[in-house]
């Protein structure tokens, strides 16, 4: 299993003593990319994030792709249309992505969020079956109600009924 790790380094202080310039404070912090992914949030679809320059060419390693790829070719690097979204859905290597991109920042990268479109539509269809068993289960719900509030106000209309039968017999006989 390969391990990345990630090193940042700080100067607190730089001094121009004697014509040379001498940093008078450092820091140095080695994270590896799995303590950085366990302090993100975790989505619940999963998916990878891409980071393209300006030429199309990866800058983050992925388990797609690897750092230094070139996909300026790719379709999914130009099809997105800045003035109607940032998404789009596209084919990638045979599977269906939902493709989610920032716009470019101050060193022109962009950030892609590879989505699979089936973990998308699990969520919808997951959603739908819930609905539709809630739905059912209201309308059963509402059937019983129905039946049984018929039947508590027809039950006193055929006991007056039969009364008044049971009345017009009796005074038929007399």
């Amino acid at each position: 299993s390969k391990a990345y790790y990630f090193t940042v380094i700080g100067f607190n202080a730089i001094t121009n003593t004697n014509s040379a310039r001498e940093a008078t404070e450092l820091t140095m912090v080695n994270l590896s990319a799995d303590s950085i992914s366990a302090l993100l949030p975790s989505s619940p679809l999963q998916g990878e994030l891409l980071i393209i320059d300006e030429n199309g060419v990866t800058v983050s390693n992925t388990s797609r792709y690897a750092m230094m790829t070139d996909l300026s070719e790719e379709p999914f690097v130009h099809d997105i249309d800045w003035k109607d979204s940032a998404g789009i859905v596209s084919q990638i290597e045979g599977e269906t992505f939902y493709i989610a991109c920032s716009a470019p920042n101050q060193y022109g990268w962009k950030y892609y969020w590879l989505i699979p479109y089936s973990g998308i539509m699990n969520r919808f269809r997951q959603f739908w079956l819930l609905t539709a068993v809630i739905g059912s289960v209201l309308c059963f719900i509402t059937l019983g109600l129905v039946s049984k509030l018929t039947f508590s106000i027809n039950q006193p209309i055929q006991v007056i009924q039969e009364d008044l039968a049971t009345s017009k017999e009796s005074l038929q006989k007399a």
